[in-house]
């Protein structure tokens, strides 16, 4: 597994909104072009006003790769949750049972 930051803070989602979004759907396009299984975008990403919520994303990569899209695009909080339930099996064994909730 590796991890990969991309350059945006905080405050360049203020300050440099199309930036922001087109350095996301570039590294979308990497990730999908190099194999990537999994892209996470991370809680941050969930501004609407960027990329609605992650969907934007996905249609942009739909129009770069259509039909070949290879990379699955998860927000922050699905891993912290699929973490969660895949520690619990681990600790617990398989017939564990879960029970997530939140916003």
């Amino acid at each position: 597994m590796q991890t990969w930051t991309s350059a945006p803070f905080v405050r360049h989602f203020i300050t440099s909104p199309k930036a922001v979004k087109l350095n996301i759907e570039a590294a979308a396009r990497h990730a999908n072009d190099t194999g990537v299984k999994v892209l996470c975008l991370g809680a941050l990403n969930k501004a609407e006003s960027i990329n609605g919520g992650g969907v934007n994303v996905v249609r942009a990569l739909g129009r770069y790769c259509g039909d070949n899209r290879k990379v699955s695009i998860i927000h922050g909080n699905h891993l912290t949750a699929a973490a969660v339930v895949e520690t619990t099996h681990q600790c617990f064994g398989d017939n564990a049972r879960v029970f997530l909730t939140g916003e």
